[in-house]
């Protein structure tokens, strides 16, 4: 309502885990994923700028996947990070990439998206904060290190 100085919602993300006996979870930084992910995978497991064309799952789960190159590779993983207009998804779904029936579709808002450095006064209690008024939400999160991204999401 723009009147109001608390946010509308926060979200605990610690206490729900703790009486589940649930791990906690929460947001991280997606160039701080990939650095994980890189980090922990053999040099050349990671292929940019070749695309997959098709991929099956075999009978244990393990995925053989046919890359736009016409490569073919066998793991255990596929992991696809491929974008909204997702192959992987698509194939996954037995659908097409683009269109009505992609998984894809617009949701009637546009999203402006950013970081900051911020030093919240709630750091490590809340996971998400959230505001809500008419036609408009905005949203931010901590992902660590003293950052926080924020999402301001507007009907048009």
């Amino acid at each position: 309502d723009g009147i109001r100085t608390e946010w509308y919602a926060k979200f605990d993300l610690a206490s729900p885990a703790e009486a589940r006996g649930m791990p906690y979870t929460g947001v991280i930084e997606r160039p701080d994923l990939q650095e994980i992910y890189l980090k922990a995978l053999p040099t050349g497991t990671v292929r940019n700028g070749d695309g997959v064309a098709s991929y099956t799952t075999d009978k244990n789960g393990c995925v053989d996947v046919e890359l736009e190159s016409g490569k073919k590779v066998h793991g255990d993983v596929l992991i696809g990070a491929d974008g909204i207009w997702s192959a992987v998804r698509a194939t996954m779904r037995d659908a097409p990439a683009r269109g009505d029936e992609s998984g894809a579709t617009y949701s009637g808002y546009t999203v402006f998206a950013g970081e900051l450095n911020y030093d919240s006064p709630d750091n490590g209690e809340v996971g998400y904060k959230v505001y809500i008024g008419p036609g408009q939400y905005f949203v931010i999160t901590d992902i660590g290190k003293g950052r926080y991204q924020w999402y301001a999401f507007l009907a048009r």
